[in-house]
Order: structure tokens, then sequence, then C-alpha cells
């Protein structure tokens, strides 16, 4: 009998930056943070990695600046005014809810079949990282 996978829990924009962001040698986070991310970057390779949607932060979180460890969210997305809203606009535009489960190839294909080679708005007003974190390049390979 084969070892089991370990399911990802990831929140409604990491469904979208996970499969496109490059953190190698990202000046924005920590190193232990983009280690982390890039763990999980190597898991969703396989197709066949199940990812369950959460509410708020999940695996690719931890060790975010913005992570706040004792409740599990994050500073700048979870609290008031705008709490989640990046989140819930992804999850919109994907098709999915909190809860719902995927596997990366089936994530993979519906960011595709959505958005293409434009990146969403969302990466515009919530993020402004795209330079830096060649996201577009990501898209492509996609």
């Amino acid at each position: 009998m084969g070892k089991e996978k370990t399911k990802i829990r990831l929140r409604g924009h990491h469904l979208f930056c996970s499969n496109v962001m490059d953190v190698d040698g990202d000046p924005i986070y920590s190193a232990r943070f983009c280690a982390n991310f890039r763990k999980y970057q190597q898991m969703m390779a396989d197709p066949s990695q199940a990812i369950e949607v959460v509410c708020t932060c999940g695996d690719t979180c931890r060790y975010c600046p913005s992570w706040n460890e004792q409740d599990g969210k994050c500073r700048l997305y979870d609290y008031p005014p705008n709490a989640n809203r990046i989140d819930l606009e992804m999850l919109e535009a994907l098709s999915l809810s909190v809860g719902d489960e995927i596997t990366s190839g089936e994530l993979k294909q519906r960011i595709k079949g959505r958005f293409g080679t434009t990146l969403p708005a969302m990466c515009s007003w919530a993020c402004g990282f795209e330079s830096v974190l060649h996201c577009s390049q990501g898209q492509r390979k996609l």
C-alpha cells in the first residue's frame, strides 16, 4: 500500500498565486516563507495533488510577515475593511467555494480557462509585486 499524499490547504488568492509566482530570490518575503511556499509549489507540480480551499490562512501562508500566528489570520487580508475580498473574488472567478477540493491539474485548467494569459484585476489592486514575482511569465507556463 502506497503512502497517501498530504492535502494542501490554500486560501482563495493563493489558488492563483501559488501557480504563477516565482519566489526564488524574492526580496519581499523571508527566506523561510519562500522555502515553505516553494515546497507547496513543488507538490502541486503533480496534477493529482489534492487541494482544499480554506477561508483564511492556508499552508503557504506560514512564515509570511503578515501571518498572525495567534489567530491564524492574515493582517493584510483577513480583517476589515476589505476582509477576504481578494480571496472571494478569486473563488468566484474560479467557481470554487470554501471547503471545496480540487486537484492541482484541474485548478491549472480553470486558471487557464478563466484568465488565459491576462493577470486577474486583483493583482494590480491587491499586490503590486508582479515585476518582482514574475507572475505574467509564470502564468504563460501553465
